[in-house]
């Protein structure tokens, strides 16, 4: 049974989330009654040892950079997510690896943190939660490789240029006008570009294919331009299925 408002909308997003889909409400049920709610401001670091963590979050609302730090103190992003992004799963398995993830807050987020054990559960009682599950990762590590890809056969500007046609998908008609959907010091972070090279590598876009940036809006006055800079060195074609359709879990 239900208790408050904030479970119906953890049973709403369950219910829209890919990694739950055909799982029946009383599968879903032990979730409802054993995942706490988190509420933190922006750029807030959330509590999560992910090594052999015993929980995994899914978000409500709001946005979060997943990342790593090497060594030398140098920030991987793994990739910025939002309502739906299931993270910390790779630890479902008891005697799989572990994610090492920092999780930190882009603006104010809600989320829910979900005990594993509860998951493993419905794992060996559902046939949807796992072949769910077994379809996400293999799209997530498939982007993973795309991306990989991207940084060894594309130059910084191809890399953004990529980037703002993800942004405009499936528009046919130009001009297009987008707003950034983060500040670009993180985007340069997850394309693995330094941020020094960013304003550089825009101004190589605007060169080259006519687009205006200004601040955080860009308008794009041909997408065909924008396709014929980046999409040939690319083995995939726009627009991009590995990028538009489903979740990604982490």
């Amino acid at each position: 049974m239900l208790k408050n408002k904030h479970q119906l909308a953890l049973l709403e997003l369950l219910h829209q989330s890919e990694l739950f889909s055909h799982v029946d409400d009383k599968s879903l049920e032990p979730i409802i009654n054993n995942s706490h709610r988190i509420s933190c401001g922006k750029n807030k670091y959330i509590n999560f040892e992910s090594y052999k963590s015993e929980y995994c979050h899914i978000v409500e609302q709001g946005e979060v950079m997943l990342s790593r730090v090497t060594n030398d103190g140098d920030t991987y992003v793994i990739d910025v997510v939002n309502r739906g992004c299931v993270f910390g799963i790779t630890c479902i398995l008891e005697d799989g690896p572990d994610s090492q993830m920092l999780v930190e807050t882009i603006r104010p987020t809600v989320l829910w943190r979900i005990p594993l054990n509860i998951l493993r559960k419905i794992m060996a009682q559902n046939l949807n939660f796992t072949e769910n599950l077994l379809q996400m990762e293999i799209r997530t590590r498939l982007v993973q490789d795309v991306e990989i890809e991207h940084r060894t056969v594309q130059n910084a500007p191809q890399r953004i240029a990529c980037f703002l046609l993800i942004q405009c998908a499936f528009i046919k008609e130009s001009p297009v006008t987008i707003n950034l959907p983060y500040n670009k010091k993180l985007i340069a972070a997850k394309l693995g570009i330094r941020q020094e090279t960013f304003s550089r590598a825009l101004k190589t876009i605007k060169k080259e294919t006519g687009t205006k940036v200004t601040g955080s809006k860009l308008i794009i006055e041909d997408i065909d331009a924008l396709k014929l800079f980046v999409c040939e060195h690319c083995s995939l074609n726009y627009p991009c299925q590995h990028s538009l359709s489903g979740g990604r879990i982490y």
